[in-house]
């Protein structure tokens, strides 16, 4: 199977779609927008828990203090990964109990 020399320009009317159709993509696209996902409200109540906000406070020292040097070759990806552990854990209780 070849390709020929045809170009179609995005402009070809053979190719526009009819007045109607893009009503009702811009409808689908509105009606996309207002679904939030429940995961993001239950990850936000777990990053305020005081569980979570342990390992966050690990994680800003850490930051700071590395911020506060100029040559270090110390980052903070443990306290990182804790912090992020220590959300999901927590997301992972009820996160599936939010799915339809």
């Amino acid at each position: 199977m070849a390709l020929g020399n045809e170009v179609v320009a995005k402009s070809d009317p053979e190719e526009d779609p009819p007045a109607e159709d893009e009503e009702k993509e811009e409808e689908e696209e509105e009606e996309e927008e207002d679904l939030i996902d429940p995961v993001d409200e239950v990850r936000a109540e777990c990053e305020a828990k005081a569980s979570s906000q342990k390992y966050f406070a690990k994680l800003e020292e850490c930051n700071n203090r590395v911020n506060s040097r100029s040559h270090t070759e110390e980052t903070c990806h443990e306290e990182m990964l804790d912090w992020v552990h220590s959300v999901d854990h927590c997301v992972a209780k009820t996160a599936f109990s939010k799915l339809k």
